[in-house]
C-alpha cells in the first residue's frame, strides 16, 4: 500500500510540477469522474488512480519520403507560455492524455489514452488533433525527368471517429492513441524517468496527402495545374517504446514505413497526371515524425533527433 501511495504521489508531483512550468497556468489534475473508466470495475481508489495532463501547442516536425523524394513538413514554431501565447505557427498538436496508475506489481502499472480533441481547458484553444498548414516543396515531376517545380503540398488529418470531442468522451477524439506498460528492458537508457516506467505508445493516424502540380512537357499541358490527392488516406501506424515521463514531457519520434495509395487528379489533364503521380509517388514510403513540447523546460531533456 505504501509503495503504491508513494508511486502515485511521485508521478503526480512530477506531472504537476513539470506541467506547471511547461504550460504556465495549466497543470495536471485528477481526472474527472467520467475518466475513471480507465480503472477497472471493482478497483478501489488506492488500487487505481486516474490523472489527466494536457498537450498544448506541441510541435510536429519531420518528413515523408515517397518515390525517392523527401517532403519535409513545416515545423511547429511560435510563442509559448499560456495565457500569453496567441500565435503559434507551423505544424501543431493539441490534446490531452489520461493515465491510470496502478501498483508496480500490476500487469499494467501505467496505461492510458491520448486524445486530439479540443482541449477542455481555459485559454480559447483551437480544436485539437494534428494541424499541418499547406506548404510548398520542390519536386521532380515526372520522376527522373529533370523537370523540377515548386508544388503546393497538403497533409490533412482525416479522422473517422464519431461526432463530439471532450475530455469526458475520449473515444470520440479526432486522434486516439494508447499506451501500456511494457518491459523495462525496452527502455534501457531513457532520457527522462526510470526504465520501470517504460510504456509502449501507439497511434493509428490517417492523413490525406495532396499535391498541386503543373503538367510536364513543353506544350499546353505544362501551363495547366492539377490538384492531386491520394484516393484514400495514408495510414500511419505510429509506435514507440519510451517512459511515461517522456510521453508527457519530452515527446516522441516515430519512424516507420507505409504504403502511399494511388493518386487521382482534377482538371483537363487530370486522368493522365493521376497515372503519373501514382507511378512517381505511390507505393512504399517511409516517415520520420516528431511530436515535441513547444519550448524547453528546465530539468527536462530535449529529443536529440527532433532539434
Amino acid at each position: 500500500m505504501r509503495s503504491k501511495t508513494c508511486r502515485i504521489a511521485a508521478l503526480a508531483a512530477t506531472l504537476a510540477a513539470v506541467g506547471a512550468i511547461a504550460v504556465g497556468a495549466m497543470s495536471v489534475a485528477a481526472a474527472p469522474a467520467s475518466a475513471a473508466e480507465l480503472c477497472k470495475a471493482g478497483e478501489k481508489e488506492h488500487e487505481c488512480t486516474p490523472l489527466t495532463f494536457p498537450f498544448v501547442f506541441w510541435h510536429v516536425s519531420g518528413s515523408i519520403t515517397a518515390g525517392g523524394q523527401k517532403i519535409t513538413l513545416p515545423p511547429g514554431t511560435g510563442c509559448v507560455g499560456l495565457p500569453t501565447c496567441t500565435r503559434p505557427e507551423g505544424s501543431l498538436f493539441n490534446g490531452f492524455g489520461l493515465v491510470a496508475i496502478r501498483q508496480p506489481t500490476s500487469p499494467d502499472p501505467l496505461s492510458g489514452v491520448i486524445c486530439g480533441c479540443e482541449v477542455p481547458l481555459p485559454g480559447g484553444f483551437p480544436r485539437g488533433g494534428i494541424f499541418i498548414p499547406s506548404f510548398t516543396s520542390e519536386v521532380e515531376f515526372p520522376a527522373k525527368s529533370g523537370e523540377h517545380q515548386i508544388a503546393q503540398v497538403s497533409v490533412t488529418e482525416t479522422p473517422n471517429q464519431g461526432p463530439g470531442c471532450s475530455i469526458v468522451s475520449p473515444l470520440s477524439c479526432t486522434l486516439h492513441g494508447e499506451f501500456n506498460s511494457t518491459l523495462a528492458s525496452f527502455c534501457p537508457s531513457p532520457l527522462f524517468g526510470p526504465s520501470a516506467d517504460c510504456v509502449h505508445e501507439t497511434f493509428s493516424e490517417k492523413v490525406a496527402l495532396g499535391y498541386c502540380v503543373h503538367g510536364p512537357g513543353e506544350g499546353l499541358p505544362s501551363k495547366t495545374v492539377s490538384q492531386c490527392e491520394t484516393v484514400e488516406p495514408v495510414k500511419l501506424e505510429l509506435e514507440h517504446n519510451l517512459t511515461f515521463e517522456e510521453v508527457a514531457f519530452v515527446g516522441t519520434d516515430f519512424t516507420g514505413t507505409t504504403t502511399i495509395p494511388p493518386y487521382t487528379c482534377s482538371g483537363r489533364y487530370g486522368e493522365g497526371r493521376g497515372r503519373q503521380m501514382t507511378e512517381d509517388f505511390s507505393g512504399p514510403a517511409s516517415y520520420n515524425i516528431c511530436v515535441t513540447p513547444p519550448s524547453e523546460t528546465p530539468g527536462v531533456p530535449v529529443l536529440p533527433k527532433c532539434t
